[in-house]
């Protein structure tokens, strides 16, 4: 039997062979393996210096505890001098011993157990110091706490969960940005006051919400410290995503993928497939090509991804429409007769997720019926900024060129892939005087495209000697210096493939340089240098 195969809540004994800052070693009788008796789980009291408690060649018994990894095993003297807890789900009476910035410890049946910020409401204006006193009784429910904790508490698990957000307008995608009002202790997080919701047209005030952000929402890579990233009164924009493990609204920092936000709204069942080709069948005004053209899948990838992206912008916006037992949005397509089509949803109450995809239905259909009233409209990614449609070539461009060459040169042509730096930069300084002589030539060369939650265009860029095909795309985007002076930034550079992607949210592109093409790399939607 290994260490790890010790079962988690069996009795033990063991004799203590070293002591350390951990806490005691002790070899099993039975087994004779060597397991940590953890510092704090030596006493029910709060443990300073072990040697008060035990020395080498004290004969002990233990409980076996689990850790914060599943394989993880330690003792614990304290689990047996503790009185047994209630099953999970209890109610439970106790006394507030401590208030930290992430919780408050309650005493309850002798032992102090976390109350955890997120457990004490289901809004997320909270504040914990003004809320809890030492001393104060409360009542809570017995959970799952993390390990290597056996138990938490929670209030808000007592209460009914509201059946609508704090604001209408802060679903899952949405864009927001607030102040960091509070910092966390060890930086585990900080709470953030969000006050704007960015949309198309500009920002709309908020009233003043309190959020919590934890640190595994701030970045992609893993943050030790939340300090690293964030300081007290800096403002910070993300969006609301919705927990993978709980289902509740979050804030988080990090891009979210687009196709993510409609796998969390519904289920989209086994048959989404073939509805995905008979939407294909359906939109048939353009005889439009959903399949790669360089290589064939027998299905509609394109339309895929599309719907997914199409379904996260709706959201966004609130035009997703929900009714008692149907939900429905605007695909953005239409018939050859012109009529709009829409995706369907019905719904589930005691299922998760609620909602199950039904299909595509044309405007006139009877599954349509319940939205006659109330059609949803389709996704709106120009706003009011209908200059940034065209490309100003009155401008001037201003390319990241190190991005592009460098951290971005696995994008380049592999012609280019052992050239020097300097070779580079003059290929793509020409390339880029091409395709802005192109479209002062033809002012649909500058394709409009949806890129990282933001309207841009999309320049051709030819790399090669073969000038009949083009290379990459340079996504550029309108910016204003502290002067208020305009201009154009070209950010990175993109696969064609994405680059289709990003374009066909907006319009089907101009095939002139722009063609669907299969993926030679996964694309996340991750954030970019914009």
């Amino acid at each position: 039997m290994e260490v790890h195969e010790l079962q988690i809540g069996s009795k033990v004994a063991g004799v203590v062979t070293r002591i350390d800052s951990r806490g005691a070693w002790v070899t099993l009788i039975i087994t004779r393996h060597e397991v940590l008796l953890r510092i704090d789980q030596v006493a029910t009291t709060r443990v300073t210096n072990i040697t008060d408690h035990l020395k080498e060649g004290d004969r002990v018994e233990a409980k076996v505890i689990g850790g914060r990894w599943p394989n993880e095993r330690y003792l614990s003297r304290r689990a047996l001098l503790l009185p047994e807890l209630p099953p999970y789900g209890t109610e439970v009476e106790g006394t507030v011993v401590r208030v930290e910035d992430f919780g408050a410890f309650v005493k309850v049946l002798e032992q102090d157990i976390l109350l955890p910020i997120g457990e004490i409401a289901w809004e997320h204006d909270v504040d914990i110091k003004a809320q809890f006193k030492e001393g104060q009784p409360i009542k809570a429910q017995l959970i799952k706490g993390r390990p290597p904790h056996d138990y938490a508490l929670s209030i808000k698990r007592l209460k009914p969960r509201p059946s609508a957000p704090v604001d209408p307008r802060l679903l899952p995608g949405a864009r927001v940005s607030g102040v960091v009002a509070q910092m966390w202790l060890a930086g585990n997080g900080a709470t953030v006051m969000l006050d704007r919701l960015i949309t198309n047209d500009g920002e709309e005030e908020l009233p003043q919400i309190r959020w919590r952000l934890q640190k595994r929402d701030i970045a992609e890579e893993f943050v030790y410290d939340a300090r690293d990233y964030l300081q007290e009164g800096g403002r910070v924009q993300g969006q609301i995503v919705k927990d993978r493990r709980t289902g509740e609204p979050i804030l988080s920092l990090k891009p979210l993928p687009a196709g993510r936000v409609m796998r969390e709204f519904a289920y989209l069942g086994e048959n989404y497939d073939a509805s995905l080709m008979r939407l294909a069948d359906m939109a048939q005004r353009a005889n439009e090509h959903w399949d790669y053209y360089d290589q064939q899948t027998g299905g509609v990838p394109i339309l895929d991804e599309y719907i997914r992206h199409t379904f996260a912008k709706v959201y966004s916006e609130g035009e997703v429409r929900l009714h008692e037992h149907w939900a429905a949005f605007n695909t953005g397509l239409m018939t050859d007769s012109y009529y709009e089509i829409f995706g369907l949803f019905s719904r589930t109450p005691r299922k998760r997720p609620e909602w199950h995809f039904q299909g595509f239905y044309p405007r006139p259909s009877r599954e349509m019926m319940a939205f006659r009233d109330d059609l949803p409209r389709p996704a709106n990614y120009v706003g009011t900024n209908h200059a940034h449609m065209m490309y100003d070539l009155g401008l001037q461009l201003e390319p990241l060129s190190h991005h592009i060459l460098v951290e971005r040169g696995w994008r380049l042509p592999p012609e280019l892939e052992h050239a020097d730096l300097g070779y580079k930069g003059q290929v793509l300084e020409a390339a880029i005087t091409q395709a802005l002589h192109r479209v002062r030539l033809n002012f649909k060369t500058a394709i409009p495209q949806w890129y990282l939650g933001r309207l841009g265009l999309l320049l051709p860029l030819r790399l090669t000697p073969d000038q009949r095909k083009t290379d990459v795309a340079l996504p550029v985007m309108r910016e204003r210096t502290p002067a208020g002076q305009e201009f154009y930034r070209g950010s990175t550079v993109l696969p064609l493939a994405w680059a289709y992607r990003y374009a066909r949210l907006i319009a089907r592109p101009d095939p002139e340089w722009l063609m669907p093409v299969a993926p030679q790399a996964p694309d996340e939607n991750q954030a970019d240098v914009a």
